[in-house]
């Protein structure tokens, strides 16, 4: 019994080591050739907290990037600001206030509808 484990034992480290070695050999490969990027241009996009800080970035970035943005906020000024800035970038925004956060709703429905995405013209 004694021998059994032993090799037993052995064999998992050695087949721990060797995915390990492949493993790494994988995140090297990707390190030098990176998957290629996926492309946010034309694709409907919504963000929540769009008003200010993390939100707002996020927007901006997606903005640049090519997407149709959706900004959601319980800010009106700052949600505005936000679409303002992105259109100034020549990217397509919209804007859309929650009033009341206790409600649940579904947010993505005036814009995606109930049977799928619909493209907002």
């Amino acid at each position: 019994m004694k021998v059994y484990n032993g090799i037993s034992l052995a064999l998992e480290i050695l087949v721990l080591y060797v995915k390990m070695t492949l493993t790494w050999f994988h995140c090297l490969y990707q390190f030098f050739v990176p998957p290629e990027p996926k492309s946010v241009k034309g694709e409907i996009i919504l963000i929540t907290g769009a008003g200010h800080g993390m939100g707002r970035e996020t927007a901006l970035r997606f903005g640049k990037l090519g997407g149709i943005i959706v900004c959601v906020d319980i800010n009106p000024t700052g949600n505005q600001e936000t679409v303002d800035m992105i259109k100034e970038q020549k990217g397509k925004a919209y804007r859309y206030e929650l009033t009341n956060t206790n409600i649940q709703i579904s947010v993505g429905e005036p814009f995606f509808g109930t049977n799928g995405p619909a493209r907002p013209e």
